[in-house]
């Protein structure tokens, strides 16, 4: 059982839904994403990609002596990090050489900031600042966009 091809389709969806933000973002300086196109391109790879892990843990528990524990599913967080991981690697190769975890944490940092009072001006500066020192500014708008969206969507209304 593969999900390449649906998954690869889903995944051009999400990179035409960042490409319509970044566009905007050029053009006129804001955020600016159509209401539930990135959570319906998310959810939809999720629905995609569950599947799929759920075969393969199949397949791996029949190829593994009974342990008499049912294989882990993902969790809520853990589905949403690799949603996440996914979407920021499909427009930046580059991040393939940072770990999932130095990629998560960045993007949880932009949350943590988000929940608190004015913070939407202070991720503004922090990642003006910080661009160019281990990610660009490309990826880090990226990742606070996609971490939001994925990791935190109660703040996304903080994006702009």
């Amino acid at each position: 059982m593969t999900a390449q091809p649906e998954l690869a389709a889903a995944i051009e969806d999400l990179s035409a839904v960042l490409e319509d933000f970044a566009y905007q973002w050029e053009i006129s300086g804001t955020f600016s994403l159509e209401p539930d196109s990135y959570q319906d391109v998310r959810f939809g790879i999720l629905d995609i990609c569950q599947p799929v892990v759920n075969a393969a843990d199949a397949d791996n528990k029949a190829n593994q002596e009974p342990t008499g524990e049912p294989a882990p599913m993902l969790t809520e967080d853990e589905q949403a990090e690799q949603a996440f991981l996914s979407g920021v690697r499909s427009l930046h190769p580059n991040l393939e050489n940072f770990t999932d975890e130095d990629l998560v944490k960045t993007a949880r940092n932009f949350c943590l900031i988000y929940s608190k009072p004015e913070g939407a001006p202070v991720v503004e500066e922090l990642i003006t600042k910080v661009a160019g020192l281990k990610y660009s500014l490309a990826e880090l708008r990226s990742m606070n966009y996609a971490g939001v969206e994925t990791l935190c969507p109660e703040h996304s209304d903080k994006l702009g």
